[in-house]
């Protein structure tokens, strides 16, 4: 599966699907790769990709059968084009010399031992790759613009130009519950019946493993440092270290930090910020969780695999019509490659949302409820904006006023959301009180409704332009596009209103004009302005939204909006 995944073969999910399904569950590589379970495959790239690995492994196979382990890795190496796939990830040439030369060590060695198989060489080769001794050399032939991430401990040995050590924290706050004393064993809280618990540790003892431990915290930190050759970063979000009542415990960076002023040592301190304590996370308790915690770690997994494929800089040009909503829209004209995140690669749905995708609903948006308006117990704000939004649709139809009583459509609203109990009386009773609120605002209540519930659809390209516009009044010789909000106010409803605006041009001959209606107490009607520069702006962005999906280009439009932004943490362009 790795090497059909990886270059040259690269076979998308969808073929290996279909591959793994024709072959079976149980299928050998000979029964996955045959002419049979070829046939079941539908794209005629993938079919002749898996006939050439099919052959190529075919030849490797009759090889190893009559070669020894060293002429058989090599003739390997050049059949498989190891090196040039190597070069084509962008290692250095001198990283290929050394990785060949670790590799032809290995193989003397086994075969020295007279373990010269290719089972041994597989499992040696894990071995190494575990232990990492194909990094700590390695990493200094690193092309330009590469950077090297790695522990401390890896650290050692090795220099270079420029070290960064982010995130030095705060000293630890309780103990682990156990101290291991040298050549005393372990001592924990949970040994007191075999005497081995800490209270039967003297405190001399514990003491002495404490100065231990911020001795070797110290030399590691010093480790870390002497690795850099000409400038050296160091940051920390606690660069105080602890402070406070009864307590002021300076961490590492306030000792560098200490010891570089006052021995007047040249350095530059960027910024200072006060130290934020972080707050405790709750711990993970609860009956059934042990059960539900496999299914977890496979869905963080799927995450994690499905963040790898959105990093990659070439975009996948998705096929066929593409259809998009405002919401969609909008994200894209703030930054291309957030809207790739969440709408193309699907991110946010494994890995970062931490409740409903809001692109799993593409019409309802998560939103901040107002002050003004009491949520229901036992509703979430979402749920509750549906509630109402369903009520005002059958309440304010096409061409209906709202002298209509509204005490029977909240009844059958509420059966259709299946509301019931304390929830039920306490849902109808703040609907009741939005409606009332509705009725007065008299420029509402005098209104025409033109239409309700309008779905609009307008394609340009293999784009699709979707939405359903609340509502759409006659106002004087125009229209009025009406949105319903509960939620606190936001910029980019005004948007919203200028894409519906926008994809009404070409369906209706009269002037547009477009407002906000906050369900608030009291209601407030808040204009939103349709000029042929804000509807022109949309074009705009529909335009090069229509380039990037044919391009697969999303780029990054770094700024501002990072320091909010779902995916600061995987861009690569993040500006904090």
């Amino acid at each position: 599966l790795s090497i059909v995944e990886a270059k040259p073969y690269s076979l998308p999910d969808g073929a290996l699907r279909e591959l793994f399904t024709a072959a079976g569950k149980n299928a050998s590589v000979v029964e996955l790769l045959n002419e049979k379970t070829l046939s079941q495959v539908g794209d005629e790239v993938v079919r002749h990709r898996c006939s050439v690995l099919r052959d190529l492994l075919e030849d490797l196979e009759d090889r190893r059968g009559r070669l020894d382990l060293p002429t058989f890795l090599v003739q390997a190496m050049e059949l498989t084009q190891f090196h040039y796939q190597l070069f084509d990830e962008g290692a250095d040439l001198r990283i290929i010399e050394s990785v060949s030369k670790r590799i032809f060590e290995l193989i003397e060695d086994l075969v020295q031992k007279r373990e010269a198989s290719l089972a041994a060489f597989l499992e040696a080769i894990g071995t190494l790759l575990e232990k990492r001794q194909f990094s700590e050399e390695d990493a200094l032939y690193l092309p330009e613009g590469r950077v090297v991430i790695m522990t401390m401990h890896q650290a050692k040995g090795l220099e270079f130009k420029a070290v960064a050590i982010p995130g030095i924290k705060q000293p630890p706050g309780r103990g682990d519950g156990f101290y291991l004393i040298e050549g005393k064993g372990l001592y924990s809280s949970e040994m007191e019946r075999w005497g081995r618990g800490t209270k039967q540790l003297d405190n001399g003892r514990k003491a002495e493993q404490k100065k231990d431990n911020a001795q070797e915290e110290r030399c590691l930190h010093y480790v870390a440092i002497t690795r850099a050759e000409d400038h050296l970063f160091l940051s920390s979000s606690f660069p105080g270290g602890l402070q406070g009542p009864k307590r002021n415990k300076p961490n590492l960076f306030a000792s560098v930090l200490d010891s570089l002023r006052g021995g007047n040592i040249p350095h530059e301190e960027i910024r200072e910020v006060t130290p934020v304590m972080a707050k405790e996370t709750a711990a993970i308790g609860g009956a059934g969780e042990s059960a539900d915690l496999t299914a977890l770690l496979d869905e963080w997994q799927a995450g994690r695999e499905r963040l790898e494929e959105a990093r990659v800089l070439a975009r996948p040009v998705p096929q066929g019509l593409q259809f998009v909503t405002w919401r969609g829209l909008y994200a894209f004209a703030v930054c291309p490659l957030q809207y790739y995140y969440r709408y193309v690669a699907g991110v946010q749905e494994d890995l970062l949302a931490a409740g409903p995708r809001e692109g799993a609903v593409e019409t309802q948006e998560s939103f901040e409820i107002s002050p003004d308006v009491r949520v229901p117990r036992g509703m979430t704000p979402v749920d509750f904006g549906r509630f109402v939004h369903s009520f005002l649709c059958e309440w304010l139809g096409d061409g209906k006023s709202a002298d209509a009583a509204v005490e029977g459509i909240l009844d059958r609203v509420a059966d259709q959301f299946d509301v019931r109990g304390g929830t039920r009386k306490d849902a109808i009773e703040t609907a009741s009180q939005l409606a009332a609120a509705y009725r007065d605002e008299e420029t509402l209540r005098a209104r025409e409704i033109y239409k309700s519930e309008w779905p609009v659809r307008r394609r340009v390209g293999d784009i699709v332009l979707q939405g359903v516009i609340d509502r759409v009044d006659r106002v004087g010789d125009g229209f009025q596009i009406i949105d319903y909000k509960i939620g606190v106010k936001k910029d980019d409803y005004e948007y919203q209103l200028q894409f519906y605006g926008w994809a009404l041009g070409g369906v209706v001959d009269k002037p547009l004009s477009g407002a906000v209606c906050y369900l608030h107490k009291p209601v407030q009607l808040t204009p939103v302005d349709m000029s042929d520069a804000d509807l022109g702006a949309i074009d705009t962005h529909v335009a090069e939204l229509v380039d990037a999906t044919t391009a697969g280009d999303y780029h990054a439009k770094p700024g501002k909006v990072c320091g909010s932004c779902d995916y600061k943490d995987i861009c690569p362009h993040a500006v904090t």
